[in-house]
């Protein structure tokens, strides 16, 4: 009787223990995860800012396409 009462608390024991590195894992991964959100939201803000560059670097080169072809030079 003595012996099954032992495993019954060591079986409780490494379920416990199991539960704990469960929940600890689970932490584990909603950090990682919002750590990746974070640095995709970071490089997609400096994609978005490249992207505002250039676009406005080809507006600017239009514009002076556009002075140069309407100007009448001597």
């Amino acid at each position: 009787m003595a012996r099954i009462e032992n495993e019954r608390h060591e079986i409780k024991n490494r379920c416990r223990d199991a539960k704990e590195e469960y929940a600890l894992i689970i932490e584990r991964i909603k950090i990682d995860t919002e750590d990746r959100k974070k640095r995709d939201q970071g490089s997609h803000a400096e994609e978005m800012a490249k992207e505002g560059k250039v676009k406005e670097k080809m507006n600017m080169e239009d514009a002076a396409r556009y002075i140069q072809r309407r100007w009448d030079w001597f």
